[in-house]
């Protein structure tokens, strides 16, 4: 209630900080606490589609931390709604905001309600096309994250649908680094 109306503020910067508040206290409350964001859902939300850049970037790190709160039905259609922005940032140049979706990817897939099936048709395809590349290996900050987001959704999805994507990376003639990367 109290910071609500700063996510719709004209400032960019009362925004951006009013969005990274609101992740800090999801984060903090989280497993429990989805009531005490009921009214900030919908600026989040709204904000995704409208905000670029460094107010995008903490708009999606208050999804992040808010969607694992909700219940199973919910989740499913607050990450669906998020999903074509998310989407459209995978190709995003900037390698700080990559590391925040992958993040983001993570803390969505790790949710109750979010079913295998939607990750294998709306995630896995882009995914894999935009992050398992060779330049990502040779990007130390992003590395680590890659890994650790794609076992979270081999948790999910299954194993064998991960391997099956990766393994002829494994035969990589190019770059060391990335076979390493895959075989992690």
């Amino acid at each position: 209630d109290i910071i609500e109306h700063g996510l719709k503020d004209e400032q960019q910067k009362v925004r951006t900080i009013t969005a990274l508040a609101i992740a800090a206290l999801a984060e903090a409350a989280t497993p429990y606490g989805i009531e005490a964001f009921d009214k900030v859902l919908r600026p989040l939300w709204e904000g995704l589609k409208r905000y670029k850049l460094k107010g995008l970037a903490a708009f999606l790190k208050a999804t992040g931390y808010i969607v694992p709160l909700m219940d199973d039905s919910h989740a499913l259609i607050y990450v669906s709604d998020a999903m074509e922005v998310l989407k459209r940032e995978f190709s995003s140049p900037d390698q700080e905001m990559k590391k925040i979706v992958l993040k983001v990817v993570k803390q969505y897939i790790s949710a109750d309600g979010i079913e295998a099936e939607f990750i294998k048709t709306e995630i896995l395809p882009e995914f894999f096309a935009n992050f398992w590349v060779r330049k990502m290996a040779d990007e130390r900050r992003n590395y680590r994250q890659l890994v650790d987001t794609t076992v979270e959704i081999a948790n999910k999805v299954g194993g064998a649908e991960i391997v099956k994507r990766i393994v002829e990376d494994l035969k990589d003639q190019q770059s060391e680094q990335y076979r390493k990367m895959v075989m992690e």
